[in-house]
């Protein structure tokens, strides 16, 4: 545990004295950040009769709501797929190629105690960006006037932080396969695009087999944060043999341990026995 955690924040505190990787971190959340804001953009208003007094509804809002504003846009999903894949890549692959990988086995710590160790921080630094991005949405949505749930604001970054970590361990388990760094990068990357575009061929040829990807997990676990969401990402719900929302959530979050176990099962078998000196 111990050394898991020295691990931890050896890593960390490298990839803080990095100012390339720092102001790389910096850029991305600076453009993510601004992209929200523009998403989150009101532009138009629908006005309605509410009794005796007229109601202004955002219409620039997907159904006038944030969360499933951010859960809908393209760009941001990509971002919720292809960063912590990409950001997972560099576990193994990287550190092979710069060296540091021999340095850390050299430390009395097991294979396994250092690859949970590097994974572990790649986690933690990828749930601060996310918590980064969350409190400018927030900030963003509450300079606006826009009403909103706090509660919902909390389930949606959890489920955020949820994707993102299993997408993380996805990435260390393609980084311990790969022999170099621009493989681990390719793949990773490649991968994300099939999570990405195999939603939707899934759902057209058998919607039962979509909770296997994380895409439709990810809708899945925001569709589950109200109970009125529930058919917001399912085009249509009929096809569904469910009965309840509840039920879809479920089979969601089963299908993200899962994913979680397999890839990090996988990524502790490969790592146990790559040699760490080929580059």
């Amino acid at each position: 545990m111990w050394g898991m955690l020295y691990i931890l924040l050896f890593e960390i505190r490298r990839h803080l004295r990095a100012k390339r990787t720092v102001a790389s971190a910096c850029v991305l959340v600076m453009c993510y950040l601004l992209w929200i804001s523009h998403s989150l953009r009101i532009t138009t208003f629908e006005e309605t009769t509410m009794i005796t007094m007229l109601h202004f509804q955002a219409r620039s809002l997907y159904e006038g709501r944030v969360i499933l504003t951010l859960a809908r846009d393209p760009l941001l999903l990509l971002f919720v797929i292809c960063t912590p894949l990409l950001f997972g890549a560099t576990t193994v692959a990287g550190h092979r190629d710069t060296g540091t990988l021999r340095l850390l086995q050299s430390l009395p710590y097991s294979r396994w105690t250092v690859f949970v160790g590097l994974v572990a921080a790649r986690v933690a630094m990828m749930s601060g960006i996310i918590c980064l991005l969350m409190m400018g949405a927030l900030l963003e949505t509450w300079r606006q006037g826009v009403p909103f749930s706090p509660v919902h604001f909390a389930g949606y970054t959890a489920v955020l932080l949820a994707i993102t970590a299993t997408l993380v361990v996805v990435g260390a388990a393609i980084s311990a396969r790969a022999t170099s760094r621009r493989r681990a990068y390719t793949s990773s990357l490649l991968f994300g695009f099939l999570i990405i575009f195999v939603y939707s061929p899934l759902q057209a040829l058998r919607p039962e087999v979509i909770l296997l990807t994380p895409r439709a997990v990810y809708y899945a676990l925001v569709a589950g944060i109200d109970i009125k969401w529930a058919t917001t990402f399912q085009a249509r719900p009929s096809q569904y043999r469910l009965d309840s929302i509840y039920h879809y959530t479920e089979a969601a979050v089963l299908s993200l341990c899962a994913w979680l176990f397999c890839a990090a099962i996988a990524g502790l078998y490969s790592y146990r026995n790559i040699d760490i000196t080929i580059s």
